[in-house]
């Protein structure tokens, strides 16, 4: 697409066949009862798996009776439908994430494994990274003159948002732009309104390193928080600050892959109060621990999980304890036969609340891995403390 990806894509399900129903407006929104509607059309037309892609709610977790999503979900699931919701564009601070009933599979977005590099070269030498589908003529390495309208102190101009952007300030430039409010492609469009001649759109404290590659009017590309603040620093320290953007193309092969970035941030942490996450056959495990006990601390987990392979197969556990708390698995060794497909498990985590770090991020993360030698499953351990309500 337009010099990007080339090659051929398949998705997990190549053959299936798509059913869709709509239920948002462009000037109002999602209606709970189009929403409901379509979950009652969709389960009628017999349809295997439902993926929602709706949230919202600014951190209020909505009780299940009142939630049109966990109502329609509800039903279709008890007909043997899959629901999968996503998570919400919020975090990783507390109430962010969104679709939490225990019936649905709520599914936070991922990378790829591939990556679309564009850097950001300034005048001093220095390059920062960024990513960009931009697909127009290239700057050819010809430095322009940087700007950052946000020096002002106005928040519609760092955000640049519509005629908010002086012509006199950004003509034959390259802007640097904050990302919010608008959509990231609208800023670019301004920008090029007024005469910039290039985009550099830098990510807030929220939305921190992760990055979206968008095709973008004009030479542009998307930067993280971090070297945001990188370029903020060079415009604000130099008499003339200049910069070019170098596109890159398409990078494949990049590992790991998948991982949880961008739009969904981690750790995730949930407003529901029940059920317990330690109650339900999650393959992830998340241990929240009270900051009002100051003790050792001890929560089990069980576990049961389906033998999909070889009937007469032997997995073995490996432990990768978070920092601070100890991880114990018995048994930690699971032996399927043809007549034994399922085996449960009993997972202790112990944790020093005392003298645990959690860290900038509020958790500490560790993994179970079940191996046979050839297959690994992989259950993520989060731990975590909450103040008590």
């Amino acid at each position: 697409m337009e010099g990007y990806a080339d090659g051929i894509a398949k998705g997990v399900a190549p053959k299936a066949r798509l059913a869709v129903y709509k239920v948002c407006w462009k000037q109002n929104g999602c209606f709970d009862s189009d929403i409901l509607a379509a979950f009652d059309a969709a389960v009628a037309d017999g349809v295997d798996v439902i993926s929602i892609s709706i949230g919202g709610g600014d951190g209020i977790s909505t009780p299940y009776y009142l939630d049109p999503i966990a109502i329609g979900s509800y039903g279709a699931v008890s007909k043997g439908v899959v629901v999968s919701s996503s998570a919400g564009n919020d975090g990783p601070n507390g109430m962010s994430v969104m679709n939490l009933a225990p019936w649905l599979v709520t599914v936070g977005a991922g990378t790829i494994d591939r990556d679309f590099p564009a850097d950001v070269i300034l005048g001093n030498g220095h390059k920062v990274s960024g990513v960009s589908l931009f697909s127009g003529a290239p700057l050819k390495n010809q430095m322009y003159t940087l700007v950052y309208p946000g020096k002002s102190g106005v928040l519609s101009d760092s955000l640049c948002m519509e005629n908010s952007l002086d012509p006199n300030l950004v003509r034959g430039k390259i802007v640097v732009c904050d990302r919010g409010s608008s959509a990231r492609v609208a800023k670019g469009w301004v920008v090029k309104k007024a005469g910039g001649v290039g985009m550099i759109l830098a990510n807030g404290i929220s939305s921190g390193e992760g990055l979206v590659a968008d095709a973008h009017l004009l030479p542009a590309c998307a930067v993280g928080s971090n070297e945001g603040e990188t370029l903020k620093s060079y415009i604000s320290s130099n008499t003339n600050p200049t910069a070019t953007i170098d596109f890159k193309g398409t990078i494949l092969g990049i590992k790991p892959a998948p991982v949880i970035q961008v739009i969904t941030h981690s750790p995730a942490k949930c407003p529901a109060k029940k059920p317990l996450p330690e109650n339900l056959n999650y393959p992830s495990i998340t241990a929240l621990y009270s900051t009002s006990s100051a003790k050792t601390q001890s929560k089990t987990f069980i576990r049961t999980v389906t033998n999909v392979g070889q009937p007469n197969s032997v997995y073995r556990a490996t432990i990768v304890s978070p920092n601070g708390v100890t991880v114990a698995v018995k048994p930690a060794k699971l032996a399927f036969t043809e007549a034994v497909k399922k085996q449960s498990f009993i997972v202790t985590v112990t944790a020093d609340t005392r003298n645990m770090v959690l860290g900038d991020s509020g958790a500490v993360f560790g993994s179970i891995s079940w191996s046979d030698g050839k297959h690994v499953v992989r259950s993520p351990i989060v731990v975590t403390q909450m103040d008590p309500l």
